[in-house]
């Protein structure tokens, strides 16, 4: 993923300094660095949910009191997670290694840190293959998370992190 930022920084223009750490042995950052840690789809990919949070705590970390943490993960109940399930079953893909999670699943995760928001998104089919394929679909986006809120590719839970005693 560091090969793929730089080259998009590059062909964008974009001066970054990027980092790379280990979430699990320790990011090499002071407590309380950021004002906001993002995370997509990366608790997936840890063996055991002793990992995931692990993981979590670390980032956690290193958020400032008053930070936002943001955690998206590929949701288990979404069309695109049954697409990708049964690409495993042709083939080997990422996915194999991979876990979807269920909202509860993730609410329970992140209930630890604090007051959890959570909701889904990204709600267009996966079987579309060019990107006018979803511009039509824009504009029924809202219409499907109002009927289906649990039923996006991504669930996205966040909570932000209270002032210190």
């Amino acid at each position: 993923m560091l090969k793929a930022g730089k080259k998009i920084a590059e062909e964008k223009g974009l001066k970054i300094n990027f980092i790379q750490g280990d979430v699990l042995e320790g990011l090499p950052f002071d407590d309380n660095y950021f004002d906001l840690v993002y995370s997509n789809s990366m608790i997936e990919f840890f063996k055991s949910e002793k990992m995931a949070k692990k993981a979590l705590s670390e980032m956690w970390r290193i958020l400032k009191p008053r930070g936002k943490f943001v955690i998206g993960v590929l949701n288990e109940d979404s069309t695109w997670a049954y697409k990708r399930t049964v690409e495993t079953l042709k083939k080997d893909t990422i996915f194999s290694e991979g876990k979807f999670y269920k909202w509860n699943e993730l609410k329970e995760l992140m209930q630890y840190f604090g007051d959890v928001k959570i909701e889904t998104t990204l709600f267009v089919p996966p079987y579309f293959e060019n990107k006018n394929d979803f511009e039509w679909f824009k504009n029924l986006e809202s219409e499907f998370k109002n009927r289906y809120p649990k039923r996006g590719a991504l669930i996205v839970a966040s909570v932000v992190k209270r002032e210190e005693n």
